[in-house]
């Protein structure tokens, strides 16, 4: 057996409102997805939205932030406008991850495309 505790890669949930708190929660969920990333924390521009819950903190904000900090980050932004500005903000050594949780249906004919 591997011990994977040691070789988990850090990364960051970019938007900490109801959709990064749902993905926080669906990936604590899947022992596949936590066996290779350790979420360390919410990038959100409000610092207290998810204080004196069980979520992780808010580390930093989308402002001014060249998110060049962060190897691996995984997009909840509802709002696609500002999914596009932010996804415009990282570096190209920042790795956007994507998430599907294990008890997803999959329809015959999807085809998923990673950018």
């Amino acid at each position: 057996m591997v011990d994977t505790q040691f070789n988990k890669k850090p990364f960051v949930i970019i938007g900490a409102g109801g959709l990064g708190r749902e993905m926080f929660s669906w990936i604590s969920q899947s022992q596949i997805f936590s066996n290779k990333f350790e979420c360390i924390g919410f990038i959100d521009d409000t610092l207290d939205k998810v204080a004196g819950s069980n979520y992780p903190e808010v580390i930093d904000t989308t402002i001014d932030n060249d998110f060049s900090n962060y190897s691996n980050v995984l997009l909840a932004i509802a709002n696609s406008n500002f999914r596009k500005e932010v996804l415009g903000l990282l570096k190209n050594d920042t790795k956007v991850i994507g998430f599907i949780h294990n008890t997803v249906l999959l329809g015959l004919n999807l085809n998923i495309v990673r950018i």
